[in-house]
């Protein structure tokens, strides 16, 4: 490590001796690899490079510190890995890591607290770009989460100045996590599928209708097929590589369950692969086996926007009906004025800005 470095999951403060640091550049320092921690960048991390993430996780909190006026009096950052640019003020994380993604040649060459393309925070490198195992996958740390927000209230109620409100937001985020992926998903189907409902008719009398003969007692029973299709929604599932097995069948799982709790049989499904394949309408039941025949291609990127137009083009398919794409990233740019809504790879991110809902899907630890 060139001057310093944080280990989260060991407790560790990693400072190289051998570096000149005075007093006021070792409490810069004991502060940025404190938020590392307390922040849970490892893992917020997810499935995104580990240095840039590092890279955007220090212009963040770099950006913070700079705007604490009471840190300022005491602290002064080292003279080297001092990542801080005007651009990235006011940003989080997550926004900052789509902006080095644009130009990741050159944010491959910069320069953190522990080196030359080296993060400084220790661990991120050693998992891969899939998955990690279920033993190794990292969890919330609920010691240093309960620390960060204990600090928070001491200074609050010391009244030692304000400090910057994203910092704030991602303080708060931290005591309320994120819903699991998939009750979003059973969310969104919630306000955009309503449920298949049966129907009280008349003109089919009940089984205990014997039992009063002078009392007509109406009978429910299950919708025509013209009126359940009515409630169905369109599926887009990505069949390139960009999407791996695993991903596909847990998604295709759920939403088969989600449709069938609804009382919906038919679902329209179109796989997109080397080429566009329309499977129609195929029975909820049905659905993960008939979305993971996917035609095999080599290609990486997700081609969507022919299979939206299919769609939209498709007499047998309501005006009105929503469409849930299953995809990996990257994909093309998707235009609909429907209702919608991605399911994609935990840790995957749109190369278009879009106000849809974006789901990623994440395996059990």
């Amino acid at each position: 490590m060139r001057v310093a470095a944080v280990n989260p999951r060991r407790r560790e403060l990693i400072i190289n001796p051998g570096w000149a640091l005075n007093d006021a550049e070792y409490r810069y320092v004991m502060a940025h690899m404190a938020l590392h921690a307390a922040l849970q960048h490892g893992p917020r991390r997810k499935q995104r490079d580990p240095f840039l993430w590092n890279a955007a996780c220090d212009y963040c909190v770099n950006a913070w510190l700079a705007h604490m006026t009471h840190l300022q009096r005491h602290c002064r950052p080292p003279s080297e890995g001092l990542l801080l640019a005007a651009q990235y003020d006011k940003q989080g994380p997550e926004s900052i890591y789509a902006a080095l993604q644009c130009n990741e040649k050159a944010a491959r060459k910069l320069v953190t607290f522990a080196g030359e393309g080296i993060p400084d925070i220790v661990g991120l490198e050693t998992a891969a770009s899939t998955p990690p195992p279920h033993a190794a996958r990292w969890q919330i740390d609920r010691p240093l989460v309960d620390a960060l927000l204990r600090g928070y209230q001491l200074h609050t109620e010391a009244g030692k100045g304000a400090l910057p409100h994203t910092l704030i937001d991602e303080i708060r985020a931290l005591e309320q996590p994120p819903l699991p992926w998939d009750v979003q998903l059973a969310r969104w189907f919630d306000e955009h599928v309503p449920p298949v409902e049966r129907v009280r008719t008349y003109a089919r009398p009940s089984r205990r209708q014997s039992a009063t003969p002078d009392i007509a007692r109406p009978r429910y029973v299950n919708p025509d097929d013209e009126t359940a299709q009515r409630g169905t929604f369109g599926l887009i599932a990505d069949g390139s590589a960009a999407l791996d097995n695993a991903t596909r069948t847990l998604a295709l799982g759920a939403i088969s369950a989600y449709a069938l709790s609804r009382n919906i049989p038919l679902i329209r499904l179109v796989t997109s692969g080397a080429e566009l394949s329309d499977k129609s309408m195929v029975r909820a039941e049905d659905l993960p086996a008939q979305g993971g025949q996917a035609p095999p291609t080599s290609r990486r990127a997700a081609v969507l926007q022919p299979a939206v137009e299919l769609l939209e083009g498709a007499r047998d398919f309501p005006e009105n009906a929503p469409v849930l794409f299953l995809t990996g990233t990257p994909c093309d740019r998707v235009k609909t004025a429907r209702d919608h809504c991605f399911v994609i790879p935990e840790g995957g991110r749109l190369p278009f800005k879009t106000d849809a809902p974006v789901i990623g899907v994440a395996e059990e630890p």
